[in-house]
């Protein structure tokens, strides 16, 4: 591929794919396409200029460049180490004060990042967190915001502190400046910093001890109080104040646990606030409480028995798994200690498999969706172990949700589309195997079965996903995530029938999602544009039409149907004289009579031609007319019996079709008919259902 070439294909989004695909393959694709961003990277004149409205009008250069880091960071995405070689001319694009190519940069370093590439990433480290200070850049008078860029450098900074925390030493004062922004990662990477290497956290301590009205922030102090209890003591009252709000004194009770095994003088005062919530609704609550009182408790054997009853009933993986949701970062090396010291504890095997699947990142160090997949992998492994070893719902259905997360993880991979067959469909139908194993354990869990019907529906099988969903619905009708979800087939039903010009049935599976009230605002929106398309009603009514035609073109070949019954059945009754039921027989009848009539009328013809003929030309003429005149006249007559008996036909057939029916089947000859007959009007019936169907909807 040459730069021409693939200059024109990073222009498309759809053909950028295929460049990144191509690029993670093929080395000489890899280069080419960082040549690109280093050409660009060493010239620094790139000009942006303003239009009059202060909109920025990108250039070709440029457009060039952003296509190419565009490309880059969905190769370092899949694998941090193929996009190594390109990271110091990337590391240069942060000097310019351009929105579009700090956001980019700092995508890409963020992907870049791995344990192996430190040392080349440290250079952008003042660089990413000198953009964490501009909210706004200012281009030509024109303030732009460049909260994506600070978004993106904040990002970097957290992958890069997992892997390396010390390297950021120098940064942490800035970033504290900036940790309270909405949807910050700073709490995050000042949290992997207090674990990791606390001491650089000193500095800042007296700020953070300002902020313990957050439990990022406790967190944050618990884990400075594992090394160094002395540093954190003004934090503890504080704390014990904390243990008076909801909000706080789980958190608070966790850490003042960690504070007492460090010396137990210190906490003294909070003993009577610690028993009183022994008491508390709050599970986790309690159990910190427990372990807090437990060091401070040793003379009392009622308190203790107490506090032992309390932290023996949590186990370790529900421990690990909330621990997780705090987003407490010790959680993977719990599970980790637990598994190393008893390989063969399903509920270890199973804690470290939670924790490999969520933290993936300490799992190889290295956050690219291709690590991922190989965490996905493990985890997987681990709770299978787990299962053999003794086999729970909980195992089970956590071996389901792995196998739909792999999927999920697996799309967004590069080769994504090229997956997209077999191998993912393969691990869906892992997740519903052991999904319904699970909800075989456990037969009341919605969310299990939900999962089931998920998917069911990435499958393709759509009236089992919707059938399942409906039983769910009638078991708990005020479940939002299965009404949401019910809602959410029923639309997504009726768009797959749209297409397939099924329109009464999308229209019914649209006045079903209707009917659900309380809906996600994004189905409801689509629901209702699809109600109110005048495209769609137009097709209901063309579709009325044709069912129609249908049926008059049906009906037709029915007639004639009868019509050929009633006339071998005739014959077979001249032959054989079967009895027939009473409708027949009368049908019959009539035949019978116009077949006499016919008759008679051809002997009346024969003599009107066989008549003597009279003398003289006036005479023969006047004979001649009148012949001529009374044959014509006769012919009439034999041309509408004729027709007559077509239709005593047809009535003869009919009734002896409604005798077959009724089981009467005297004449088995009729067998082939009678079978065509059969589903001309099933295909009758049908048509006229949908046509039922369809006028409930066309007003």
């Amino acid at each position: 591929m040459d730069k021409s070439e693939l200059i024109k294909s990073l222009a498309d989004y759809d053909s950028r794919r295929e460049v990144v695909k191509a690029a993670i393959k093929d080395e000489e694709v890899r280069r080419s396409l960082f040549s690109l961003v280093e050409e660009r990277a060493i010239n620094k004149t790139l000009d942006i200029p303003m239009d009059y409205n202060g909109s920025m009008r990108i250039g070709r250069e440029l457009d060039i460049l952003l296509n190419a880091m565009d490309a880059v960071s969905e190769i370092g995405a899949w694998d941090s180490q193929l996009v190594q070689p390109i990271i110091p001319s990337v590391i240069n694009l942060l000097d310019y004060e351009f929105y579009y190519t700090n956001k980019r940069a700092a995508e890409i370093i963020a992907s870049a990042v791995n344990k192996d590439s430190i040392e080349l990433i440290r250079p952008a480290i003042p660089k990413l967190t000198n953009l964490l200070e501009h909210r706004e850049i200012i281009i030509e008078d024109t303030k732009i915001d460049n909260m994506d860029s600070v978004g993106n450098a904040q990002r970097a900074l957290l992958f890069i502190s997992v892997i390396n925390c010390e390297s950021l030493k120098d940064a942490i004062p800035k970033m504290m400046k900036y940790s309270d922004d909405y949807d910050s990662n700073i709490k995050d990477i000042l949290q992997n910093i207090s674990e990791q290497y606390c001491e650089l956290l000193k500095p800042i301590l007296p700020e953070i001890i300002e902020h313990l009205d957050n439990n990022e922030y406790i967190r944050i102090i618990g884990n400075v109080a594992q090394n160094d209890v002395e540093t954190i003591k003004p934090a503890i009252p504080i704390l014990i104040q904390q243990l008076d709000k909801p909000d706080f004194r789980e958190e608070s009770a966790r850490v003042l646990g960690i504070i007492v095994e460090g010396n137990v003088g210190y906490v003294q005062s909070a003993i009577p606030k610690l028993i009183k919530l022994l008491d508390s609704s709050d599970e986790w609550v309690c159990v910190n409480a427990a372990r807090s009182l437990k060091i401070v408790s040793q003379q009392d054997e009622t308190l203790i028995r107490r506090l032992d009853s309390i932290i023996d009933n949590v186990s370790l993986f529900d421990e690990v798994c909330h621990l997780e949701n705090t987003r407490d970062f010790y959680a993977y090396d719990l599970a980790f200690d637990a598994v190393n010291k008893n390989p063969n504890d399903p509920e270890a095997l199973k804690a470290f498999g939670e924790m490999i699947g969520h933290n993936f990142n300490r799992f190889e160090f290295d956050l690219s969706t291709k690590s991922k997949l190989k965490a996905r992998e493990k985890s997987i492994e681990y709770f299978k172990k787990s299962a053999e070893i003794k086999p729970t719902f909980e195992t089970y259905e956590h071996i389901g949700s792995a196998y739909l997360l792999f999927w999920m993880d697996m799309g967004s991979a590069p080769e994504g589309g090229e997956i997209d067959g077999e191998i993912r469909q393969d691990l869906i139908r892992k997740s519903i195997y052991y999904s319904t194993k699970a909800s075989e354990l456990n037969p009341e869990d919605i969310e299990c079965q939900l999962r089931i019907a998920l998917n069911n529906n990435i499958l393709r099988n759509y009236d089992e996903a919707i059938s399942l969903l409906e039983e769910l619905y009638q078991k708990d009708p005020d479940n939002h995530e299965v009404y949401g979800r019910l809602a959410d087939f029923y639309v997504d039903a009726a768009k797959r029938l749209n297409e397939e010009n099924n329109y009464y049935e999308a229209y019914e599976y649209l006045t079903k999602a209707k009917s659900i009230e309380d809906i996600y605002s994004s189905t409801r929106e689509e629901l209702d544009q699809m109600l109110e398309d005048e495209n769609l009603k137009s097709k209901l009514k063309n579709q009325l039409n044709n069912l129609n035609s249908k049926i008059k073109t049906l009906t037709k070949e029915r007639s004639e149907k009868f019509s050929e019954s009633g006339e071998m059945a005739y014959s077979e009754c001249i032959k054989d004289n079967p009895q027939l039921a009473p409708d027949a027989k009368t049908k019959l009848d009539e035949i019978l009579a116009i077949d006499n009539l016919m008759s008679k009328t051809n002997q009346e013809m024969e003599k009107t031609k066989a008549r003597k003929k009279k003398s003289g030309f006036l005479a023969k003429i006047g004979d001649a007319v009148s012949s001529t005149a009374k044959q014509g006249k006769l012919k009439v007559e034999l041309y509408n019996l004729e027709r007559k008996k077509k239709s005593a036909f047809t009535d003869f057939g009919e009734a002896l079709w409604t005798s077959h029916k009724n089981g009467d089947d005297a004449l088995q000859e009729l067998s082939d008919i009678w079978q065509a007959i059969e589903k001309i009007e099933q295909q009758i019936n049908k048509n006229e259902e949908e046509i039922e169907n369809l006028n409930k909807y066309i007003k």
